[in-house]
């Protein structure tokens, strides 16, 4: 046969040849078995959700953020947060982490039920096992990974929890999160997790070829498979996957719109909180009688402490007496609308006071008995910087004084008023030297440093006591101090 012909019928067989492989490989691509689509994906997609990195809910609470330059390729797995709306660093109150929190929706109850994964036995060893990914672990195969038929994912059910869309935007709106936090929620390519898929009491069982069935931790101590563990704070752990722990595997976002109405807090200061209690003292001066003690911590009005005597013992015959009397009483309470500090304390006091002649000018006649009423307000204030640079805290004080006629044009001796100390939020303490000045009627504390998004303590004594040894002594007085705060 001539050497051209044969040449030509080998070009003719290997084009044939080629064809047909060329067919084959289209039919088994076209047309043959495709990979099993990942069913814990399957189940987010029927709720319009989307399939996460298996992990702990508490790594998608918190109002958790996903920017979409971390997301995968694909689009169905995204990557574990990179950012917490209500972090420790962001949250100045722990009523704004309530905001946050999901709540479980019964009605939306999803059937988790068991999901088996078949499993290649002929990988090598340390390829990646075809599973749900899971933060910070991955399954390997192991060197006897042929003993391994299948791994069985189960859970005892999948509730649906998602958080309040109003809620959030108040907690957003509000003075207890930074205003550089709350303005990450409008940040381009960032989506806020609003809904979540948990999987209750999740864990991995492992079936063997023998028809045995055995926990994860087992077969990773077996060298059925292996596992790479990834340090970070958001891991899972092989136990966790082995004995069973409640796992998120689907998240939902909050719409594109549905955030717009959050206005970041516009104040560089924000009280959180204002506790305290007022105290009351009173005793009647005469031997023989003990003293009235009062508190009360709610903020009313305290139950004013009352203290008197009858006739002295050694009253005689025909002698006019006085009896003495002290009374104190008062209040602290916060004015949120203008964010003021009301201090408020009162006392009555009267000496007891004898006399045989019924003609004897008040002035003139014997005390017998020196009454005391003391009313005192503690009170500490929790107050955040907002903003993201250091400034000094500063209080202003008004006081209002009011008297008994009897009174007139005199000042309470004893009373005072001081910002005993600030506390900065590493516990250290800033004393406030400055005491209340009596001829003022205004005074200014600088009160110390509070740095960036910083939450201090700001504890504050007063105290007002009237003592009548005297009848030029004897009276009411009405004693207010009002309280502001300021960041300079």
């Amino acid at each position: 046969m001539p050497r051209k012909k044969r040449r030509g019928r080998l070009i003719t067989i290997a084009v044939v040849v080629l064809a047909v492989l060329v067919f084959i490989i289209y039919r088994f691509y076209a047309f043959g078995p495709k990979p099993s689509p990942d069913p814990l994906c399957a189940m987010a997609s029927r709720y319009k959700m989307t399939c996460v990195n298996l992990a702990a809910p508490a790594v998608y609470d918190h109002g958790a953020l996903i920017r979409s330059s971390l997301e995968s390729k694909n689009d169905a797995i995204v990557a574990l947060p990179s950012d917490y709306v209500f972090s420790d660093r962001c949250a100045l109150s722990p009523t704004a982490i309530a905001f946050s929190q999901y709540h479980e929706s019964p009605e939306h109850n999803v059937v988790f039920g068991s999901h088996t994964f078949n499993i290649d036995r002929n990988l090598s060893i340390g390829a990646n096992l075809t599973l749900p990914k899971v933060a910070g672990l991955s399954l390997k195969a192991g060197p006897k990974l042929s003993e391994i038929r299948s791994i069985v994912l189960e859970a005892d059910s999948a509730p649906y929890s998602n958080i309040d869309t109003n809620a959030f935007l108040n907690a957003l709106s509000s003075c207890t999160v930074r205003p550089s936090c709350s303005s990450m929620v409008k940040s381009p390519g960032v989506r806020v997790i609003q809904r979540l898929l948990v999987a209750k009491n999740l864990k991995y069982r492992v079936e063997t070829r023998s028809g045995e069935s055995e926990s994860l931790a087992a077969a990773v101590r077996s060298k059925n498979i292996s596992i790479g563990v990834d340090n970070s704070a958001n891991a899972v752990s092989m136990d966790d996957l082995s004995s069973g722990k409640d796992m998120v595997f689907a998240v939902g976002f909050f719409g594109p719109t549905e955030l717009e109405g959050a206005v970041p807090c516009s104040e560089p200061l924000t009280i959180l909180k204002v506790t305290g209690k007022t105290v009351g003292d009173a005793t009647s001066g005469a031997p023989g009688y003990s003293a009235n003690h009062q508190e009360d911590a709610s903020g009313k009005e305290l139950t004013p402490a009352q203290a008197f005597a009858p006739d002295a013992p050694d009253r005689r015959l025909g002698e006019a007496m006085e009896d003495p009397e002290a009374r104190a009483w008062g209040q602290w309470n916060y004015d949120a609308a203008k964010r003021v500090l009301g201090l408020y304390a009162r006392t009555f006091v009267k000496p007891g006071t004898r006399w045989q002649n019924r003609e004897l000018p008040a002035s003139l006649r014997a005390v017998w008995a020196i009454p005391k009423a003391s009313s005192e307000n503690q009170v500490e204030v929790t107050l955040a910087n907002t903003l993201n640079e250091y400034k000094v805290l500063w209080a202003s004080a008004q006081i209002k004084v009011d008297t008994s006629i009897s009174l007139f044009g005199k000042t309470a001796l004893y009373s005072y008023f001081r910002p005993l100390a600030l506390v900065s939020q590493d516990g250290t303490e800033h004393q406030v030297p400055s005491v209340w000045n009596r001829n003022d009627t205004r005074k200014e504390f600088e009160l110390g440093p509070v740095g960036p998004g910083e939450t201090v303590k700001v504890l504050i004594g007063r105290r007002l006591e009237s003592v009548a040894r005297t009848d030029d002594e004897a009276g009411r007085i009405t004693e207010d101090i009002l309280v502001s705060f300021s960041l300079r």
